[in-house]
């Protein structure tokens, strides 16, 4: 089991093949994957691993499947009646969530909290990095890449002028969560473990 804590209240788990059978996660079977017994293991044990407690929360729950046997899921904690119905998940992409329910009520699941500034040359994110390192900087940081877009990222918990001076592009708050759905983590506490290499 991988965990990424992406807010306060949002969490990705990523779970191997091994750790499907291990929790006998099935969900192909129809039934929402928040009537399955795993999902209050997996939780319990996802608080006891990185203190992300949603036991006995309502959260609404996103479920992909991988190619190889294993599966990714987004925990998002709601609170009070901004929680979906049925038991709050969202299984392989289908929404079980109430349609009729006011959408500023998850506006705050967009805002992710942190900086994100995108680079279409990796020695751009690695110079930004030297520099935030030779400054003191020592706050978290995340790079990732989108192979795709050919674009890398430094996601980091303030602004700094360091990444327009280097050609970076700050991107919304929001893009935080494309990065952890369909980028690459290059590696955490990344402006440390980079900047030596610029």
């Amino acid at each position: 089991m991988e965990l990424i804590k992406i807010s306060p209240t949002k969490l990705k788990i990523m779970l191997s093949q091994a750790d499907v059978k291990k929790y006998d996660l099935a969900v192909s079977d129809g039934k929402a994957i928040s009537g399955n017994g795993a999902l209050r293991t997996i939780l319990a044990d996802v608080k006891e691993k990185c203190g992300f407690d949603a036991v006995g929360a309502r959260v609404f729950v996103q479920y992909y499947e991988g190619i190889d046997g294993g599966c990714e899921m987004f925990i998002t904690k709601l609170a009070g009646e901004g929680a979906p119905r049925g038991g709050g998940a969202e299984e392989n992409g289908r929404s079980e969530m109430n349609n009729a329910q006011p959408k500023k009520r998850y506006a705050e699941r967009y805002d992710s909290g942190y900086i994100v500034y995108s680079f279409s040359a990796l020695g751009d994110l690695l110079a930004t990095c030297r520099c935030l390192d030779v400054s003191g900087y020592s706050g978290d940081s995340r790079a990732y890449v989108i192979k795709d877009k050919c674009r890398y990222y430094l996601v980091l918990d303030r602004e700094t002028y360091f990444a327009a001076e280097n050609n970076g592009v700050k991107c919304t708050s929001a893009y935080f969560y494309v990065l952890t759905e369909h980028g690459r983590l290059i590696c955490t506490q990344a402006v440390g473990k980079l900047a030596s290499l610029a």
